[in-house]
């Protein structure tokens, strides 16, 4: 996957009837891609396995074959990893996601008997390379997706809701090379209301209200506070620790923010220090207008910052979001 090369072009298969895919299959797809086993740590996040699945689901809207080699497999998911999953010392690793996933009933390695024997069931790097291991998406689906672009729709949706917040969705699509698939959903109705995604927790629909009143209806970064009337305009309410990590919907969690600066702090370009409230920019940040809109915010107090002490950013959230969505975790004092 480069940069170069732009997307791959998608074509459009034809949307099929509910009789020609039975809703018992459709549901069985949706759920086994729900259950997906994550490694899971004192609330550090894993999002091997669904990166993995989302580009494999590009493949296969893509009409690329379902199968693709270990080598392929191991650039495409350590550049998603580097974008989109926290930020560790060594290497991102490719081997366990790619081996492990065929537990989970959604993928198949179909030389898997070619590997030779390793402790705790392991899969090393140089022995997938060495025998040239391929792995994709279990045949009957990767069919059921090819001919049903409705149910590839909501199965992405899915694995996006479930371990993803919001605001990272259209860049992951993009990531993943399915970004161009609009024209393939034109004529794709939504889901219906009762259709349930993912294991994800009902958000607090109160969330925004009650977070923005804290912080004065402004950005806490930069005071952005244009609005009509009463309405204010491109200003959100962040989460700090992720609703998708069980991050509650209560002020201590949230962050007044405008619409860029939300996408910044999801995206890991920035965090908050717990002990003090100061703004760290990531050192890989850098660009036109890096200096005006984010820059010179780097080591300075939130300029707006609740007027009530038990709706102050709470540090067990700020630690976490440093430690597992912040750029440059490095460069930031450990927490527990």
């Amino acid at each position: 996957m480069s940069a170069e090369s732009g997307p791959p072009k998608v074509t459009a298969s034809p949307v099929l009837a509910p009789s020609e895919l039975g809703s018992e299959t459709a549901a069985d797809i949706l759920d086994r891609f729900k259950k997906l086993s994550l490694w899971s740590r004192n609330g550090s996040r894993a999002p091997h396995k669904p990166l993995l699945a989302l580009w494999a689901i590009g493949r296969c809207l893509a009409g690329k074959p379902r199968l693709a080699s270990f080598e392929e497999v191991d650039q495409a998911l350590s550049v998603l990893l580097k974008s989109f999953a926290p930020r560790r010392k060594h290497l991102p690793d490719t081997q366990d996601p790619f081996w492990r996933l065929r537990n989970d009933g959604v993928w198949q390695i179909p030389d898997e008997g070619l590997m030779p024997a390793r402790p705790g069931k392991k899969a090393y790097r140089r022995d997938l390379f060495a025998k040239n291991i391929e792995g994709g998406l279990l045949e009957e689906d990767y069919e059921a997706l090819r001919k049903n672009p409705t149910l590839a729709w909501k199965l992405v949706k899915s694995l996006l809701d479930a371990h993803f917040t919001e605001t990272l969705h259209d860049a992951i699509l993009t990531a993943i090379g399915i970004g161009s698939t609009a024209l393939a959903f034109q004529d794709v109705p939504p889901p219906p209301d009762d259709f349930v995604y993912s294991r994800r927790l009902r958000r607090d629909a109160r969330f925004r209200h009650i977070v923005l009143d804290a912080y004065g209806s402004q950005c806490a970064v930069c005071r952005f506070a244009v609005r009509d009337g009463p309405t204010p305009y491109a200003l959100e309410a962040a989460h700090i620790k992720w609703h998708q990590a069980r991050g509650p919907d209560e002020i201590p969690n949230g962050l007044a923010l405008c619409a860029l600066h939300h996408r910044l702090f999801d995206g890991g370009v920035f965090t908050l220090l717990p002990d003090d409230y100061r703004v760290a920019v990531a050192n890989v940040a850098s660009g036109d207008g890096f200096d005006e809109w984010l820059g010179r915010f780097d080591g300075e107090p939130l300029n707006v910052m609740p007027a009530k002490g038990s709706q102050l950013p709470d540090p067990r959230f700020l630690a976490w979001h440093g430690r597992e969505v912040f750029r440059a975790p490095e460069s930031i004092p450990k927490a527990a």
